[in-house]
């Protein structure tokens, strides 16, 4: 394995200086400091070579702006796409007691955070955690896709009713 030499900016400098400044071929300036020829080569064109702007187009602002707003645009597609893989993904559940003309049922609900949709729920006059797992079959039940989801809780359940 053969291992790439490196050389230092100054190295460069000084023997793109030589190549420029004297009549001697560029394979004899390079064999002195053991300098490939190839390399040297290489080095003038990139030192003769005007300087590329970071930006595309011909400097001007308009070029500019065009540039700033592609990028622009290249983030905003980012963002769309994460947003689209988004739904579906992740759940959150609650629970709650509502308040009837019958008593105080128990709510547990299982709601898409994605867009905050409804995906599944269950009622019961006693709040137990079957209750909560009836909502999570709901949802699941009724989702279109397969895939795995996320599902969060704060672990709050009521162990008695007000």
């Amino acid at each position: 394995m053969s291992w790439r030499k490196r050389y230092s900016p100054e190295c460069k400098q000084e023997a793109i200086r030589l190549v420029q400044q004297s009549d001697t071929p560029v394979s004899e300036i390079a064999r002195n400091p053991g300098i490939d020829g190839n390399m040297l080569r290489q080095w003038v064109k990139q030192a003769s070579e005007p300087r590329k702007r970071v930006y595309s187009g011909h400097g001007y602002p308009r070029d500019e702006e065009i540039a700033r707003v592609q990028r622009g645009s290249r983030q905003v597609k980012k963002e769309r796409d994460f947003l689209r893989e988004g739904a579906d993904t992740k759940w959150g559940t609650d629970t709650a007691y509502l308040r009837t003309g019958e008593g105080w049922p128990g709510l547990a609900v299982v709601i898409d955070l994605f867009g905050a949709q409804l995906v599944g729920w269950s009622m019961s006059h006693h709040m137990v955690r079957k209750l909560l797992i009836q909502a999570v079959l709901m949802a699941w039940w009724w989702r279109k896709s397969k895939a795995p989801v996320v599902l969060h809780s704060d672990r709050k359940f009521p162990v008695y009713q007000p």
